[in-house]
């Protein structure tokens, strides 16, 4: 058994694709690498599987498994896509923030100006 490590990055959708020659079956299993927990199932192909970007340097490793049937061989290719959707708005706890510290930068003003 072969394991493929891959980090996302920045892609959080990837598609994997098999050839196989006298192979009987061939799946390929999808494991975090934190904890080792399987996320995806094995199957032949993936298409568009959506998987986190969990900031780690490599977040997941892939295991090809297939029975060979008469020295066949078998090849994975893996690439990933960028994701799609809206950007994420800023949360409103980082507005309160931001407001706060600009009020309390007034009133350090104020008591400065008044004991001049």
């Amino acid at each position: 058994m072969d394991t493929i490590n891959f980090d996302l990055g920045s892609f959080t959708h990837f598609n994997m694709t098999s050839t196989a020659n006298n192979i009987l079956s061939f799946g390929a299993p999808i494991f975090e690498n934190n904890g080792d927990t399987e996320v995806v199932p094995a199957s032949p192909t993936f298409t568009s599987q959506p998987l986190a970007d969990l900031g780690l340097s490599r977040d997941y490793h892939l295991h090809p498994q297939g029975l060979n049937q008469g020295g066949g061989n078998y090849s994975v290719s893996l690439w990933g896509s960028l994701a799609g959707g809206p950007p994420v708005p800023l949360p409103a706890a980082a507005w309160l923030f931001g407001s706060g510290v600009i009020g309390l930068a007034g009133l350090a003003r104020r008591k400065m100006m008044a004991n001049a």
